[in-house]
């Protein structure tokens, strides 16, 4: 899942930061910055949000289906998309969102069965 997430602000940056420039160029300076904060935002919200599932911590498990289930609306705001790039983006958020709650109720946070935890991190067996 943190890959999904990681791919996704890589591709915000390949979409998003050619965009900004053209509208820095075309005189829509504040349209450009807000591009150029978004994508500072996003990487700042990714790099801990990955420290955290390499960790295998509860906390970024939750954060990670928080954003992914915030992605919905955002994904399908105009009804299901019809560009490849963004109906693939879609529905691969949608699935992984369901996925992820799912393997939760299943098995538990990070599909890892309960054992014996300290804070959120799976200890060794004795």
């Amino acid at each position: 899942m943190v890959g999904y997430l990681d791919v996704g602000v890589i591709a915000g940056y390949v979409t998003e930061l050619p965009l900004a420039a053209r509208y820095l160029r075309s005189g829509q300076a504040a349209l450009g910055f807000a591009l150029i904060v978004a994508a500072i935002l996003a990487t700042a919200a990714a790099i801990p949000i990955t420290y955290g599932s390499v960790r295998k911590r509860s906390w970024a498990f939750w954060l990670s289906v928080a954003l992914l289930g915030l992605g919905l609306p955002v994904a399908f705001r105009q009804g299901i998309p019809t560009a490849l790039p963004s109906f693939i983006w879609a529905w691969l958020d949608a699935l992984l969102f369901i996925a992820c709650l799912v393997s939760y109720l299943v098995i538990g946070p990070w599909a890892q069965r309960s054992g014996s935890t300290t804070n959120g991190v799976p200890q060794a067996k004795a």
